[in-house]
């Protein structure tokens, strides 16, 4: 541990027992880990770029209460911005793509701004960037392609989170609540469904491809009181459709996608009935239909269940990992305030990070992201890697003080 490790360390906040003590230390470790990184981040992007690691030493300096990290902010941005013209992109995980990556940009500003970590005017610098979105995310509905990552919800996402031409923002949202009603698939029983163009027109079900994720942006259009009768329409449609196909595959209730015959399990926030239980449980509560909440309540009752030892969560990120699933039980905590045992999960799912380090990966705080195969840079990534890790972790100890992860993944 160096000499600056150790400072950071004596100067951080005193907490009260030995277990968030360790937690902080582990904070700064990865700090630490983020500092001494030599590889180069590929792109711009919060998800895996240089804006992930910016937005960790946005918390970083709010954690430490040490305004003399934004210099760290301001590094990588800047190193972002050398790389945000297209010509730079280059796909590396199947469902990349540029809109996702600048609609994360965008997002960065106007959510670090609005978070107090940034003092600017950001909707100067929102205006191209809205301007290209709306560009690609057209293109995307006319290819019927939806995915948070690789589609048309990439730019949904963003303009729901921003707050400067609000007519923009309400225009474009609209289309791609009409775009997901006129490529929605009719089952025999009413119910909806929506193929991903992307991963090989498959149904899938869950929070970054799935049906699930569909209805969670729904519920966030309804609320922000754009086309609520469709909204509504659709959210029933597709709650119908996804509980249909409830069944006991032993190890979890629902496919990955329809068709699906594999005998393996995970649990996160990517793949598994997680996702499913919380669009179930989100959509549910939009409509006030009991019958549905219950439905979700029975399959996040079974995720309340798993545990690290069951081995089907593979590492401790924010996609596939602990932290990932400690910020959907934290995220429901907040939405369904009176079931307390969702803070319970939120507890026992950040307390297990730990776990699942290793030995071998001294670089990168001891962690290893699931992915790391396809580059080294998931590693220190926000969404795969030590960056997100960290962030989640602050926000668990300093929960007064530290915003949430909102708008930040997919998860709203």
């Amino acid at each position: 541990m160096n000499s600056n490790l150790d400072n950071q360390i004596n100067k951080g906040k005193g907490f009260f027992t030995d277990e968030a003590k360790n937690m902080e230390i582990l904070i700064h470790e990865i700090e630490d880990a983020l500092g001494r990184n030599k590889n180069q981040f590929p792109n711009f992007s919060i998800q895996d770029g240089w804006l992930g690691q910016a937005l960790f030493y946005c918390y970083y300096a709010r954690f430490t209460d040490n305004d003399n990290w934004f210099g760290k902010v301001e590094d990588a941005m800047n190193k972002s911005l050398e790389v945000v013209d297209y010509a730079y992109y280059k796909r590396i995980y199947p469902t990349d793509s540029y809109d996702h990556n600048l609609a994360s940009l965008g997002k960065f500003y106007s959510l670090c701004t609005q978070n107090g970590f940034l003092d600017m005017d950001y909707c100067s610098y929102l205006k191209p960037i809205s301007e290209t979105l709306i560009e690609l995310c057209r293109n995307k509905i006319r290819h019927k392609d939806f995915s948070y990552f690789s589609g048309a919800l990439a730019a949904g996402h963003y303009f729901l989170f921003q707050e400067c031409n609000n007519e923009v923002s309400k225009t474009i949202i609209e289309e791609i609540v009409i775009g997901i009603k006129e490529s929605a698939i009719a089952d025999e029983k009413g119910g909806l469904y929506w193929k991903s163009p992307k991963l090989y027109n498959r149904v899938y079900l869950g929070l970054t491809h799935g049906s699930a994720m569909i209805v969670s942006f729904l519920a966030a259009v309804y609320e922000h009181g754009i086309l609520k009768e469709v909204c509504a329409k659709l959210m029933h449609g597709a709650l119908l459709h996804i509980i249909s196909i409830k069944r006991d595959y032993g190890t979890r209730l629902f496919p990955y996608y329809i068709g699906e015959d594999s005998n393996k399990s995970q649990f996160s926030l990517c793949y598994g009935d997680l996702g499913v239980a919380f669009g179930i449980l989100r959509g549910g509560a939009i409509l006030q239909d009991h019958e549905i909440l219950k439905e979700g309540k029975l399959v996040m009752d079974a995720c309340m269940k798993k545990k690290h030892e069951d081995h089907q969560t593979f590492d401790a990120s924010i996609t596939y990992g602990a932290v990932g699933i400690a910020h959907v039980f934290e995220k429901l905590s907040r939405l369904f305030p009176e079931e307390k045992a969702y803070e319970q999960s939120y507890r026992y799912w950040i307390h297990q990070v730990p776990k699942y380090r290793t030995h071998n990966k001294e670089n990168t705080a001891g962690f290893n992201s699931f992915i790391s195969n396809y580059s080294p840079h998931f590693d220190y990534s926000f969404s795969w890697g030590i960056s997100g890790i960290g962030v989640s972790l602050m926000h668990y100890l300093r929960k007064d003080g530290i915003p949430s992860l909102d708008g930040f993944t997919c998860v709203i």
